[in-house]
């Protein structure tokens, strides 16, 4: 049995899929037939696969194996890595609660093995409060060659606000 509570990024989100982030080697299958046995309780109540969880919920799983990424767990891997983490506080143009702009410089991958997206999570995972199912990511993407402005989103609100200003021409690349 492992217990989660979840997060002000978690607010909101549907069960199924908030499970589906945390246990990306369950299948969808697995998840559904855990849920509608019982197995699976948002605060010690048997719930139904579409049900929105609030932040502080307490969701019980039995079942299925601890979660594929540990945040806690989640460091620099290699000497080039923690040069790089070392790097990133210098790149940084403006962080607030929902939005980290960087200066990624040439040659540095956005995503991938030793990537600024990498080195982000970390960044994130050591200053911020946990939530089950949101990781950062870029709104959008450099060339590894290209240096310039790259946006990463650190909430679900600043995520779905900078797809919003993308999306309505607020925001040019």
């Amino acid at each position: 049995m492992s217990i989660y509570y979840t997060g002000k990024d978690d607010n909101n989100r549907r069960l199924d899929r908030v499970l589906r982030k945390m246990f990306p080697q369950a299948g969808l299958s697995q998840i559904f037939h855990l849920i509608r046995k019982g197995s699976i309780r948002i605060n010690n109540k048997k719930v139904r696969p579409d049900t929105r969880i609030c932040e502080g919920d307490e969701i019980t799983v039995h079942g299925l194996a601890k979660p594929a990424l540990d945040r806690k767990k989640t460091k620099p891997q290699n000497k080039d890595n923690l040069s790089k983490f070392s790097r990133l506080s210098k790149m940084i143009i403006f962080e607030n609660e929902h939005l980290l702009a960087l200066n990624k410089p040439g040659g540095l991958l956005t995503h991938g093995t030793g990537s600024l997206d990498e080195l982000v999570r970390v960044y994130w995972s050591l200053n911020r409060s946990p939530s089950l199912s949101f990781r950062p990511g870029p709104a959008h993407r450099l060339d590894r060659n290209t240096s310039g402005l790259i946006l990463y989103s650190l909430s679900l609100s600043g995520a779905r606000n900078l797809s919003l200003f993308f999306r309505q021409g607020a925001i040019d690349k």
